[in-house]
């Protein structure tokens, strides 16, 4: 025992003594004696509850010494640039304790967390424990619990979702698909909660999302009888909703969405725009033949033209309230697909219909609802919501 001190070995230093090794000794001969051994041979759950349990006592230990040691620690340590002594407490169980079972320790984690995915019970606040010392021992950074536990989180996270998606995407709707992706990132989200570090968030979903949603993106969004385009066709809405909350986690996930989208509108409205030109072609079979009544005596019949082409606004007016609220209700008003409604609709909505352009026809709808409430007679309230929507049309006609 070095000159000047007392029989804790650090009470009363002095200029020559150096009681900083004794204190490090302390800590290695208590891990070589009683930590490792007590570790030795201990695979899985045994291992991590062993190993938290070391750790909190030698946790406990290094508090108490810390106390004891306290005089040491503020001075004699401060004027000769030495490590604190928590420091060292905490690097000799990193090095002798840490560095032999951080691999076990890891791989045990990790199948726990396989575990759970797989439906089974954990021990999470056990796993939080564990994973906890992973970050104690990067003295302050996030290098060990980064390299030595998350990096193998992050590969296996990925594996297990590739193998998931293969199956479920050979055998599920997309809807159905859909259904279980949702669950399963909801799962990590609570997982991140319950016992892994914050900052693993963003890069477990990664992984995660790439693997069930980018990599079959095409094969899901064209499923046939399920896909986006039969979820269009069906307005279901619920599925659509999640398509959409799904997709924009992925890096341009909703840009497929969209284009189907468009296609779909503008598919309604050139079935709008065909069915007006079959009326109008009707309607010109049947003025030749009124022409030859006319010229027999007999009056001839108008009211069928402007009523049809009437029909034709209101339809293309109840089709943009649907799909306008499709964008709100489905789409959380993304303007992405409010781009997408607008694309679809200039490109029917500056068509011909029979010898008219849409243009006109909005015009000869406006102007009948402006004398007082047009064929259908509305009320004044009823005229302005009317006059309302069919003005919102002129956005997507050019011939203003």
């Amino acid at each position: 025992m070095a000159a000047g001190t007392g029989r804790d070995g650090a009470a009363t230093p002095t200029p020559s003594s150096h009681p900083l090794p004794s204190y490090g000794t302390a800590f290695s001969a208590y891990i070589a004696d009683t930590v490792l051994p007590a570790l030795a041979g201990l695979r899985g759950e045994f291992l991590l509850a062993e190993l938290w349990t070391r750790w909190s006592h030698h946790s406990t230990m290094s508090r108490w010494l810390c106390r004891f040691f306290n005089y040491l620690d503020r001075y004699y340590i401060a004027r000769h640039t030495l490590h604190p002594l928590p420091d060292v407490a905490l690097l000799r169980f990193r090095d002798e304790v840490f560095e032999k079972v951080k691999a076990p320790a890891r791989d045990a984690v990790l199948a726990a967390v396989d575990a759970e995915r797989a439906g089974g019970q954990v021990d999470r606040p056990l796993l939080k424990n564990v994973l906890s010392i992973f970050i104690e021992v990067g003295m302050g950074g996030m290098d060990a619990y980064e390299k030595d536990f998350e990096a193998a989180l992050l590969d296996a996270t990925a594996a297990h979702y590739r193998r998931q998606a293969a199956a479920w995407v050979a055998t599920d709707t997309c809807p159905e698909y859909m259904a279980r992706a949702e669950a399963a990132l909801r799962a990590e989200e609570e997982r991140v909660e319950a016992y892994l570090h914050a900052s693993t968030r963003p890069r477990l979903l990664a992984a995660a999302e790439t693997a069930l949603l980018k990599e079959h993106q095409d094969e899901l969004l064209s499923k046939e009888g399920s896909g986006v385009a039969a979820l269009l066709a069906g307005g279901r809405k619920a599925d659509l909703a999640r398509m959409h909350r799904l997709f924009v986690r992925v890096p341009g996930g909703l840009d497929p969405v969209a284009a189907a989208f468009k296609a779909h509108v503008l598919g309604e409205g050139a079935a709008l725009v065909l069915r007006g030109n079959e009326a109008a072609a009707a309607r010109r079979e049947r003025g030749a033949g009124a022409a030859a009544a006319v010229a027999a005596g007999a009056q001839a019949d108008r009211s069928a033209g402007p009523a049809a082409e009437h029909q034709f606004v209101r339809d293309v007016v109840s089709l943009h309230d649907a799909y306008a609220a499709l964008v709100t209700d489905c789409f959380a008003e993304s303007s992405t697909f409010h781009k997408a409604l607008k694309e679809a609709f200039e490109g029917f909505c500056n068509d011909r219909v029979g010898d008219a352009a849409v243009a006109e026809l909005v015009a000869n709808h406006c102007d009948a609802l402006l004398k007082r409430g047009g064929v259908e007679k509305l009320s004044d309230d009823a005229t302005d919501e009317a006059l309302d929507k069919v003005v919102r049309l002129l956005a997507y006609i050019a011939e203003k």
